[in-house]
């Protein structure tokens, strides 16, 4: 299922954080966003899921448009939020967090979205009547990353799901979201460490206040790694 942003302004009352933002994410991609703090990132994320407010423009998820929807409207449409800080419940258990992924789910029977997202974590089997928060960081982004999938969300979008990790889960995390392209999920991935989304992602937008600047290959960026100093202040040799 395809992602495609066409002029999309969004932000907070009366600040406009999004400034026209144009992006196309192919049906079984992902395109890493790249950009510095306050760029615009996290809140493009919420635009599309409805959660900033006040927006305009448009936002398609395969053929439904979605902006307008009411947030709780959206994972329907086939499309569901990994937020920075994986945000779970952490006093409820992990089968119960991964129900409110089905509660909030569109397409599909129940039990086979549950099954799909269990399949991709087959760690948390062993876990499923632990509190979330009891769970390492790992654990719990897996457990964040499940509860999506359990919505039979075919477009993820992932806010910083490295974040926290020792680098042996950043490697599971991302090992995964590799099986999930070729499942044929489409994402949209921000994240702050630069070469690991260079690790997953087929092309790479970078976001400067609040505009989409330029589109890349990692290939491209191996060449010419210019833009990554430009707009996310990390030199590459």
């Amino acid at each position: 299922m395809r992602l495609e942003i066409s002029e999309l302004r969004a932000g907070y009352g009366r600040i406009e954080v999004l400034r026209g933002i144009d992006l196309r994410v192919a049906s079984g991609s992902v395109l890493g966003l790249l950009g510095r703090n306050g760029a615009g990132k996290t809140t493009l994320l919420r635009a599309i899921m409805g959660l900033t407010g006040t927006a305009s423009g448009s936002v398609r998820c395969g053929d439904r448009e979605i902006i307008g929807l009411a947030p709780h409207r959206v994972p329907a449409c086939g499309i569901a939020y990994v937020p920075q800080g994986r945000r779970l419940f952490p006093e409820m258990s992990v089968e119960e967090n991964l129900r409110m992924g089905l509660f909030a789910g569109g397409e599909g029977d129940p039990a086979s979205r549950r099954a799909f997202a269990l399949d991709r974590f087959p760690a948390l089997a062993a876990r499923l009547r632990t509190p979330a928060g009891r769970l390492s960081g790992g654990q719990q982004q897996m457990v964040a990353m499940a509860r999506a999938l359990a919505t039979g969300a075919r477009v993820l979008l992932l806010d910083e799901p490295s974040e926290g990790l020792q680098p042996s889960l950043v490697d599971r995390i991302l090992e995964t979201i590799g099986q999930l392209r070729a499942d044929g999920v489409t994402m949209l991935l921000v994240e702050q460490k630069v070469e690991a989304a260079l690790r997953v992602a087929d092309r790479i937008a970078f976001i400067e206040q609040g505009r989409i600047r330029e589109h890349l290959t990692p290939e491209r960026l191996a060449r010419d790694p210019s833009p990554l100093e430009r707009y996310v202040g990390v030199r590459r040799a």
